[in-house]
């Protein structure tokens, strides 16, 4: 594998900033790459959409899940490069407007060994994480929402 995305985090103005390795050599260095072009919407609702496995792992606050964003998702790869596990960060903000990060770490990709109390990611959110994966190379090799819009003379 030439690269491995490490870190996707969508900045506040929709652009952005994914780390990378170049090899799936361990001492390879990271790479970071921030867009200065807004997202595509399908990588952004995507991205979105992993707060439904953040909110499976942290069930209290599903309810409040319209004031959470997620802000970041960070990977681990195994031997056999696909992820093991995965790390989410999480904007909350309350009716206060007090914005808390709130991290979850290390969340292994659920495995038929694991027990019902072991938390785990789940094999839908897994798809989804591949997903964003796809939108965030495309977003490197230049997908981006200006790239995407068209442009009719009349």
């Amino acid at each position: 594998m030439s690269e491995q995305i490490t870190k996707i985090k969508v900045n506040n103005d929709q652009t952005a900033t994914i780390n990378f390795k170049d090899s799936s050599d361990m001492d390879t260095k990271e790479i970071v790459f921030t867009g200065k072009e807004k997202i595509v919407d399908e990588f952004s609702e995507a991205f979105q959409k992993a707060l439904n496995s953040f909110t499976a792992i942290i069930p209290a606050l599903k309810s409040d899940s319209k004031n959470l964003t997620m802000n970041a998702i960070k990977l681990e790869y195994g031997q056999d490069e696909r992820i093991e596990k995965v790390s989410y960060a999480v904007k909350y903000k309350p009716q206060n407007n007090v914005i808390t990060n709130i991290p979850v770490n290390n969340v292994p990709i659920y495995k038929e060994e694991f027990t019902e109390k072991t938390f785990s990611v789940s094999g839908k959110d897994e798809e989804l994480l591949y997903t964003i994966l796809e939108f965030a190379k495309k977003y490197i090799a230049g997908d981006t929402r200006t790239k995407q819009m068209k442009i009719e003379v009349a």
